[in-house]
């Protein structure tokens, strides 16, 4: 009778063990201590940022290049732009040009404007775009 009430509830923990979903998609809800986001940028502090947001970059692998999208990022783009805004709301982003740079791999250029209590400033990150890697930032200047 003793190890009947054991086994019963083994079998529950373990039903309540199983049932709880743990999988998490880390790369699309990335959070990141804005403050010091901002900071790195304004002060074009490349190693650091590419620690800070290098989740957001992890899986953003090209495609297959299409005459419309000839370096298979488009997409990814999107979706990169999305993370930042979302990483740290101080930062609005926009795509200046896409594999516009013809160095090796071409890159693309992004807009970083970012709004402090008392001014706003601007950042252009350069993006390395690889036809067969994921994208990767490469510079910060003005």
């Amino acid at each position: 009778m003793k190890y009947d009430s054991l086994i019963c509830m083994a079998m529950i923990v373990s039903v309540f063990l199983l049932s709880c979903d743990k999988s998490v998609d880390d790369t699309s809800n990335v959070s990141s201590d804005c403050p010091e986001v901002t900071v790195a940028l304004l002060e074009k502090d490349l190693p650091l940022i590419q620690d800070l947001w290098n989740d957001l970059f992890v899986d953003l692998f090209a495609s297959d290049a299409t005459i419309a999208d000839p370096f298979g990022h488009e997409e990814n783009f999107d979706k990169l732009i999305l993370r930042m805004e979302e990483d740290c709301n101080q930062i609005n982003v926009r795509l200046i040009c896409y594999g516009c740079i013809e160095t090796f791999p071409n890159t693309s250029e992004l807009e970083l404007i970012i709004s402090g209590e008392t001014s706003i400033d601007t950042v252009i990150m350069d993006v390395l775009t690889p036809g067969d890697d994921v994208l990767s930032i490469s510079g910060l200047h003005d």
